[in-house]
């Protein structure tokens, strides 16, 4: 979105850059203004929770939690290590054209890169997932409109496993929880009702992706509006949105052991993400279930989602974090829940320096000369299933 509209006249190429008060120019400014000024609010209420959660810490009781977990603390590694692993491999179940298994290697550098984006940048998701099928076309050679459509096919898979690791967790508090937590306020039984009244719809949302045209009933839908500029787009992109539409119904309807095996995968990546918290609590000697553990990234991974425009939800993640140890009957909860932090984010951040690092790594041409040589919609091939 342009703050200004440009204009030509003849010839000459004459510029007028002037933005009335009621022009959309001027509009999509004061809508900007709006918006960053509602998002800085929410980061200042969040740093004011924050502070009054941890102003009374004792950074040296933190820093002595952390050295008792010696050489143990390469533990963490682990579970986050297989999450990625598992991770790429059901990113690269999505794609047809190649082999699934020999497609995992190649992969794992994009898959880092792209993750470091989305978790270190402001509104990291679009960049990221913008940058995803173009580095797939790149690195791996596959066509343009069957990166975009393994993309998307990865992520509604990814968002299955989400809901499904969620709701997962929720049987769990069901069946053994015993957290104050959820006998505090409306009481347990009232938000995991509400919970699974939002998250049933929506799994049964994602999976109608599988049963249809859908991404070409929704440019029909969009064309409706009386706006050139969008019908134009929608016109230009069509063949691509068939091409995409069609390899993602023959996904689902063909080749339906790859998509059991990204789905499998990507639910075993959310539950090993989800055990590098119960690693790290039991290594700082916190004495928490397994089940309870779990919730952390439960928790996080919805932060992330109502939080996009901060990296990784920094900040209203920690106040998460520090809630559900207390509400677990940790002792000395906030020293706990700050040397908790400490050690997952610091695995993160070296997780954003390994993913940065693979933009080093040498290619052919740069992304944004792929995707100017990318203009023409390429016909899409569907083998049938290929062996492992």
């Amino acid at each position: 979105m342009r703050d200004f509209d440009f204009h030509t006249k003849g010839s000459g190429g004459e510029f007028s850059s002037a933005a009335s008060p009621g022009s959309p120019g001027a509009k999509s400014v004061q809508r900007r203004l709006i918006e960053t000024a509602l998002k800085l609010s929410v980061v200042a209420i969040i740093g004011f929770i924050l502070f009054r959660h941890f102003s009374s810490l004792d950074s040296g009781a933190v820093w002595a939690l952390i050295k008792r977990m010696g050489w143990g603390a390469a533990l963490v590694l682990v579970p986050a290590s297989l999450t990625t692993l598992v991770d790429t491999f059901g990113w690269a179940a999505c794609v047809l054209q190649k082999r699934t298994l020999a497609l995992v290697l190649p992969l794992l550098p994009t898959r880092l890169g792209c993750d470091a984006l989305l978790n270190s940048i402001p509104a990291g998701v679009a960049v990221g997932e913008t940058v995803r099928p173009l580095l797939l076309h790149r690195r791996c050679g596959v066509k343009l409109p069957e990166a975009i459509a393994s993309c998307l096919l990865a992520k509604v898979n990814m968002a299955i496993a989400q809901v499904l690791y969620i709701l997962v967790v929720i049987v769990l508090f069901v069946v053994a929880g015993q957290s104050t937590l959820l006998k505090q306020g409306a009481g347990g039984t009232d938000i995991l009702t509400v919970a699974g009244l939002v998250l049933i719809p929506l799994l049964a949302g994602l999976v109608l992706v599988y049963t249809g045209p859908r991404l070409t009933q929704f440019s029909k839908l969009l064309g409706r509006v009386r706006w050139s500029p969008i019908r134009q787009f929608l016109a230009r992109i069509g063949p691509d949105l068939q091409n995409i539409d069609r390899y993602v119904s023959d996904f689902g309807s063909r080749h339906t052991s790859r998509l059991i095996q990204s789905l499998v995968a990507f639910v075993g990546g959310w539950f090993f993400i989800g055990c590098e918290s119960f690693v790290i609590l039991s290594l700082l000697d916190a004495r928490v279930f397994l089940w309870q553990a779990l919730s952390f990234e439960a928790v996080a991974s919805l932060l992330r989602i109502a939080f996009f425009f901060i990296p990784s939800a920094l900040g209203a993640a920690e106040i998460a974090y520090a809630t559900l140890i207390a509400s677990f009957g940790v002792s000395d909860p906030i020293t706990m829940a700050a040397a908790f932090i400490a050690v997952k984010r610091s695995r993160e951040l070296l997780w954003i320096v390994l993913g940065y690092s693979t933009f080093l790594l040498p290619g052919r041409r740069s992304v944004v000369r792929e995707s100017a040589n990318s203009v023409q919609p390429i016909p899409l091939e569907t083998p049938g299933d290929d062996q492992l």
